[in-house]
C-alpha cells in the first residue's frame, strides 16, 4: 500500500513538473440579467490562468463560442505583456523528433527543418524532393504547407496526357443559340473561365480553317484575370476545314479561380490568314476582346484539366515562383525572423504540413537546407518528423468582456440560466430572464463615410413596429416611431449597431448588427482580405471533422461557391472605376454572406429517455405486427420496461455556421450510448426520424419503419452515431427502446382485433371515395391556381421564364454546374426564388405546393418545346 501511495504521490509531482494540469481560477463576474430572444450576453468575468491551452473554448448553454486565445485577442490584451505565453510568439510550439526519408499518408502529417543559432540572419537555400507510389488521379494527391499556415499551398505539377477528367468548360459561351463568325487576329480573343486546382490545362477552339491561301501559327494564351500572361501553346495545323484544334498550356493552377483563356494570331509571313472562330452576345457574357477590361461577346473556346500524374515533386524556388510568384527562401526567412527574431536556442522549426489522399507513401530525398548563424554557413540537410506542443497561458486576473463572445440566446429557449464553460468545466452560472421576441434584420451594412445613410429593418410576417431604439456604436442613438432612421457616421471603421424593436402585440427584440463605415474602396478592399482569411479559416475547421461529418457540412458550406463569389467580386473589385463602381462591390461582398467560423454552438448530454414524452408508439406496434388499445397504456409499458432495462445518455452537438448575424445549425450530432442492465430481451433501438434525413456513422442495420427509423438490440451495449442537417433538439427526436409488444405484459384483450360484423363497410368504403374524388378535384384547382398565380409573381410574361429556362439548359450543355449558373444569373439580376423556380421547371420537378402530377407529362412536353423553339430562334432570348 505504501508503494502504490508513493507511486501515486511521484506521478502527480511529475505532471505537475511538467505543468500537464491546465486551471482557472474564477474571481468574480457581473452580466446584465434581463434580456430578449436573439440577443447577445453581456456583461464581464474576472478570471485568471494557469497553464491554460490557448486554444481552450469557452462554451455556453446557449449559443456561441471562442477559444481562449481569441477572447484575449478581442479584449485587445497583449500576449506577454497581458498575460504570459508558453511560447515567445503565442504560437503553437514545435518539437523536432528523428530524420524523416519516408512516411505512409493516412491523416494530416507536419514534418520540418531546423535552425539552430543565436544569431539566425538568412536562410541561404532551401530544396527537397517528395516522390509517391499513389496512380494519376483526377483531384491532387498531394498538398505541401510550407510554414502550416494554409496560405501558398503546393501541388505537384506533373500531369499525363490524360484530359478525361472532365468535360470541355465553354464558360458562358453558349453552344446551342445562334453564332456570328468573328476572324482571329493578332488581338487576344478571350473567355473568362473558372479553372479548377490541376498540373495543367488543355485549351482549345473550334476554328474555321483560311480560307484565302495565307496560312499562320494559332496560339492559344492564358491570362489571369487582371490580363497578366501566365503562358501560351500553339495550336495544331489544320486537318479539315472546321475542327476542334487544342494544345496544353503547361501551367498549374493550385487552386480554383478565374482566368482568361485566350485565342490570337501568331506570326505571320506573306498576307494575314482569314482563320475563323464562332461567337455569340446572348446570356451573361463573360468573353473580352481588350483583355477582360470590358465584357462583350462569348467565344468557342474551352479548357479541359489535365490528370495528375504520378507525384514527384522539386519543393524549391522554382516551383514556388511558378505558382505564387514568390521566392521560397526569403519566405521562410521571414518567418524566421518574424516568429523567433533569428534567435534559434537550442532551435527553430520551419514546419510543413503534409496532406492528401489518404495511404500513399511519401519518400523524401535531395534536401538541401543551409542559412547563416551570424557569418557561418550551416547545412542541415535533413527533415525532421515533428510533434506539437499547443500553446498553454498563465496570468494575473484579467476582467474579460463576454460581450466579446458572441453568446446569443436562441428563439424559443426555455433557458433561465447563463452557464460559462471553459472545456466543459464550469466557470459560473447566473440567473437570466429572457423574454419572448421575435427575429429581424438590418439593412444596409456597409455605408460610406460622411454620407447620411438610411437604415431599415426586415421583420417576418405582417409584424407591425410602432418604435425603434437605435444605439449606432459611435455614441449617438435616436429613436424612431417605426422601422427605419437615417444617421450619418463621421469616422471609418466597424461599429456595432444595436437596434431594439417594440411591435404593436407588445414583443421586443433587441439585435446588434455590424456596420463598416468608410471609404468604398478602402472597405471593400479590407472586406476582400477578411474574406479570405474567414475561407481559409472555415476551410481549417471543415478539415477538422471526420469524413462523413464533413461531407455533410459541405452540403451546407459550399466552400468552393463562396471563393467564386469571391474571386468574382475581386474581380469586379479590380476593374471599378467610380465610387458607385465600388460602393457596388462593396454591397455584393456583404451579398456574400461568409461564415467566419465552422464551429460547435451548442452541445451537452442527456439521459436516452428525454424525449419520452414525444415517442410514437406506432413504430413499435409496425415493427411488432400488433395494435393496442389503449395507447397511453402502452406508452406506460414501454416506459417502465426501458427504465427497468436499459440506460444509457445521449450527447449532442449543434455545428454551425458563425456569420456577422449571429451562427445558423448546419447539423445536430448525436452520440447515443445504450447500456443494457442485467440480462436483457431483444428488443428495438428506435428513433422518430426518417432513415432519409439521418446520416449514420456506420452501418447498424438501421431499417425504416412508417417515417421512423429503428435498429435492432441483442442485448449488448451499443453506440450509435448520426447526425440530422439543419439541426433538431435531441427531446424532439422521441427516442425510445421497446421489445415486441407481446413481451410488455399488455393482456390479449387489449389488442384491436377487426370486428367485420358489426361495420358496414360497404358504406364506408363509398363514402371515402366520393370523400377521396371531392378533395382530389378541389386540391387539383387549387394546385392549377397556386402554379399560375405564383408563376405570374416571379416572371411578367410566359416567354420571361421559358427563356430562362433555355438559359439553364444550354449552360448546363456547356459545362457550367448549377452553383456557377445560378451565381451568373444573380450577377444579370434574377433572383434567387426565379432561378429555382426554373431549374425545377426544367428539372421536372415540383414548383410550388406539394403536386398530384397529372398535368405533369404535358407540362414536361412544353418545356421541351418551349426550348426547342428558343434553339430554332434564338433571338426570343436576347434579353437574359
Amino acid at each position: 500500500m505504501k508503494k502504490l501511495n508513493f507511486l501515486v504521490f511521484s506521478l502527480i509531482i511529475v505532471f505537475l513538473a511538467v505543468g500537464v494540469f491546465a486551471s482557472f481560477n474564477h474571481k468574480n463576474h457581473q452580466i446584465k440579467q434581463d434580456y430578449s430572444e436573439g440577443e447577445k450576453i453581456t456583461g464581464w468575468v474576472n478570471i485568471s490562468f494557469e497553464n491554460e491551452p490557448a486554444e481552450s473554448k469557452f462554451t455556453s448553454n446557449l449559443q456561441g463560442n471562442i477559444s481562449l486565445i481569441d477572447l484575449l485577442d478581442k479584449n485587445e490584451l497583449i500576449g506577454n505583456a497581458d498575460y504570459n505565453c508558453s511560447t515567445p510568439n503565442c504560437k503553437d510550439n514545435y518539437q523536432a523528433g528523428n530524420e524523416i526519408t519516408q512516411l505512409t499518408l493516412n491523416e494530416d502529417k507536419i514534418i520540418g527543418l531546423k535552425v539552430t543559432g543565436g544569431d539566425i540572419t538568412s536562410i541561404e537555400s532551401l530544396k527537397f524532393r517528395v516522390q509517391s507510389d499513389f496512380s494519376p488521379t483526377c483531384i491532387s494527391p498531394l498538398f505541401i504547407d510550407v510554414l502550416n499556415n494554409d496560405e501558398d499551398i503546393l501541388i505537384s505539377d506533373k500531369y499525363t496526357n490524360d484530359d478525361s477528367c472532365v468535360s470541355p468548360n465553354y464558360a458562358c459561351f453558349d453552344q446551342q443559340t445562334s453564332h456570328q463568325e468573328v476572324t482571329i487576329s493578332a488581338s487576344l480573343y478571350c473567355n473568362r473561365v473558372t479553372l479548377p486546382r490541376a498540373a495543367a490545362h488543355k485549351l482549345g477552339a473550334n476554328i474555321k480553317n483560311s480560307t484565302n491561301g495565307k496560312s499562320a501559327q494559332i496560339k492559344m494564351n492564358l491570362l489571369n484575370i487582371d490580363g497578366v500572361f501566365l503562358g501560351e501553346c500553339i495550336l495544331p495545323k489544320h486537318a479539315q476545314g472546321v475542327e476542334n484544334l487544342e494544345c496544353v498550356i503547361n501551367y498549374t493552377t493550385p487552386e480554383q479561380k478565374d482566368y482568361l483563356a485566350c485565342v490570337k494570331l501568331g506570326t505571320t509571313s506573306g498576307g494575314t490568314p482569314d482563320y475563323k472562330i464562332n461567337s455569340e452576345t446572348n446570356g451573361p457574357i463573360c468573353g473580352s476582346d481588350n483583355e477582360g477590361l470590358s465584357f462583350t461577346r462569348d467565344y468557342e473556346i474551352y479548357t479541359k484539366m489535365m490528370k495528375f500524374d504520378s507525384v514527384d515533386m522539386l519543393v524549391d524556388n522554382g516551383l514556388f515562383s511558378r505558382l505564387y510568384n514568390l521566392n521560397l527562401v526569403s519566405y521562410v526567412s521571414d518567418y524566421v525572423y518574424n516568429n523567433y527574431q533569428g534567435i534559434c536556442q537550442p532551435y527553430c522549426i520551419v514546419p510543413i504540413k503534409i496532406y492528401g489522399t489518404s495511404g500513399q507513401t511519401l519518400t523524401f530525398s535531395e534536401v538541401v537546407f543551409s542559412y547563416k548563424d551570424g557569418n557561418t554557413l550551416v547545412n542541415d540537410n535533413k527533415l525532421y518528423g515533428v510533434s506539437v506542443n499547443p500553446v498553454t497561458i498563465n496570468s494575473k486576473p484579467l476582467k474579460l468582456d463576454i460581450g466579446k463572445a458572441d453568446f446569443l440566446i436562441p428563439y424559443g429557449t426555455t433557458q433561465n440560466k447563463f452557464r460559462l464553460n471553459l472545456d466543459d468545466r464550469k466557470v459560473f452560472e447566473d440567473i437570466i430572464k429572457v423574454s419572448k421576441s421575435f427575429e429581424f434584420d438590418v439593412n444596409p451594412k456597409f455605408v460610406a463615410l460622411g454620407r447620411n445613410g438610411l437604415f431599415k429593418v426586415t421583420v417576418p410576417g405582417n409584424k407591425t413596429i410602432i418604435k425603434s431604439e437605435w444605439d449606432f456604436g459611435d455614441g449617438k442613438e435616436d429613436v424612431s416611431s417605426g422601422g427605419s432612421v437615417s444617421h450619418t457616421y463621421i469616422e471609418e471603421g466597424s461599429f456595432d449597431l444595436k437596434v431594439t424593436l417594440t411591435s404593436s402585440d407588445n414583443l421586443t427584440g433587441t439585435r446588434s448588427f455590424q456596420i463598416n463605415v468608410g471609404d468604398a474602396k478602402e472597405s471593400a478592399e479590407k472586406t476582400i482580405a477578411d474574406y479570405k482569411i474567414r475561407i481559409s479559416d472555415i476551410k481549417k475547421d471543415i478539415l477538422g471533422y471526420p469524413d462523413w461529418i464533413k461531407a455533410l457540412i459541405e452540403q451546407k458550406v459550399d466552400v468552393d461557391e463562396l471563393k467564386f463569389g469571391l474571386n468574382s467580386s475581386e474581380y469586379d473589385y479590380n476593374h471599378a472605376e467610380t465610387d458607385e463602381d465600388y460602393v457596388q462591390v462593396m454591397l455584393g461582398l456583404l451579398d456574400l454572406s461568409i461564415p467566419y467560423s465552422i464551429n460547435v454552438s451548442k452541445s451537452g448530454k442527456l439521459p436516452l429517455a428525454i424525449g419520452f414524452e414525444n415517442i410514437d408508439v406506432g413504430y413499435i406496434e409496425s415493427i411488432s405486427g400488433s395494435e393496442v388499445s389503449d395507447q397511453n397504456e402502452l406508452e406506460q409499458a414501454i416506459g417502465g420496461w426501458m427504465s427497468d432495462s436499459y440506460d444509457g445518455n445521449i450527447n449532442f452537438e449543434d455545428i454551425s455556421a458563425f456569420y456577422d448575424g449571429g451562427p445558423e445549425v448546419i447539423l445536430s450530432k448525436f452520440k447515443a450510448d445504450v447500456i443494457p442492465i442485467g440480462d436483457s430481451v431483444d428488443s428495438n433501438f428506435i428513433i422518430g426520424y426518417s432513415s432519409e434525413g439521418i446520416e449514420f456513422k456506420s452501418d447498424y442495420g438501421e431499417i425504416p419503419v412508417e417515417g421512423g427509423t429503428y435498429i435492432p438490440l441483442d442485448g449488448s451495449r451499443r453506440n450509435f452515431e448520426f447526425s440530422i442537417l439543419d439541426g433538431i433538439a435531441a427531446e424532439d427526436l422521441g427516442i425510445y427502446i421497446s421489445p415486441a409488444i407481446n413481451v410488455l405484459g399488455i393482456a390479449d384483450q387489449q389488442i384491436r382485433e377487426p370486428k367485420s360484423n358489426k361495420f358496414n363497410w360497404i358504406i364506408f368504403i363509398l363514402g371515402i371515395v366520393v370523400l377521396f374524388v371531392v378533395t382530389f378535384v378541389i386540391y387539383i384547382i387549387l394546385q392549377e391556381w397556386y402554379k399560375r398565380n405564383y408563376e405570374a409573381h416571379l416572371f411578367k410574361n410566359e416567354n420571361e421564364l421559358y427563356n430562362l429556362v433555355n438559359f439553364v439548359n444550354n449552360a448546363r450543355k456547356n459545362g457550367m454546374n448549377d452553383s456557377q449558373i445560378r451565381f451568373k444569373l444573380k450577377q444579370s439580376k434574377w433572383t434567387g426564388e426565379q432561378v429555382t423556380y426554373a431549374t425545377r421547371k426544367l428539372d421536372g420537378k415540383r414548383t410550388g405546393m406539394f403536386e398530384i402530377p397529372l398535368f405533369k407529362s404535358r407540362e414536361n412536353r412544353k418545356v421541351k418545346e418551349e426550348i426547342m423553339k428558343r434553339q430554332k430562334n434564338p433571338g426570343m432570348r436576347d434579353f437574359i
